[in-house]
């Protein structure tokens, strides 16, 4: 019988560690609006100025954007193309958005100009540690304000378990 109490026990340790370090995860990712581009401006000159100088060729992709913002925080370890993403600001409340395009080590200024034209992507949150960035696309239109506190929740789609 004091078997099946241990063995109870450290089943339910187990759960609550693995739901604990989960949620822990989750409140981790935070970050800090760092910029606001609300009028319309070319889009090299906009990241020139958002994102660091690598020592790369200029880049040369032609065209403006009149909305995007840029989040520097910290990023979840494992994201994907198309995975739903929500945001929340204290005061704007939560937007959905998806990943549509994110950084490699070799990922120039073009290729996220490119993708910002391409995936009409509005939101660059780019990890503090790292430099590794993520092209997002918000549902609706999201333009907090320099300085706003936004936090980042990865949407995993539920998987469904039948029984025997």
């Amino acid at each position: 019988m004091k078997k099946i109490h241990l063995v109870l026990l450290l089943l339910v340790t187990c759960f609550v560690w693995n739901v604990m370090s989960s949620t822990c995860d989750a409140a981790r990712q935070k970050g800090k609006v760092a910029a606001v581009v609300k009028e319309d401006t070319e889009i090299c000159e906009a990241l020139k100025d958002l994102l660091p100088d690598r020592g790369e060729e200029p880049c040369e992709v032609k065209g403006q954007i009149s909305n995007l913002v840029l989040i520097q925080g910290t990023l979840p370890k494992k994201l994907e193309p198309e995975q739903s993403i929500i945001l929340k600001v204290k005061g704007m409340g939560k937007f959905m958005a998806k990943v549509v395009f994110f950084t490699e080590s070799d990922t120039t200024l073009n290729d996220m100009a490119l993708a910002l034209v391409k995936e009409e992507g509005s939101i660059i949150w780019r990890n503090e540690k790292d430099g590794f960035c993520v092209l997002l696309k918000a549902e609706k239109e999201f333009l907090p304000s320099v300085g706003d506190v936004v936090s980042l929740k990865v949407k995993f789609a539920r998987k469904m378990i039948e029984g025997c």
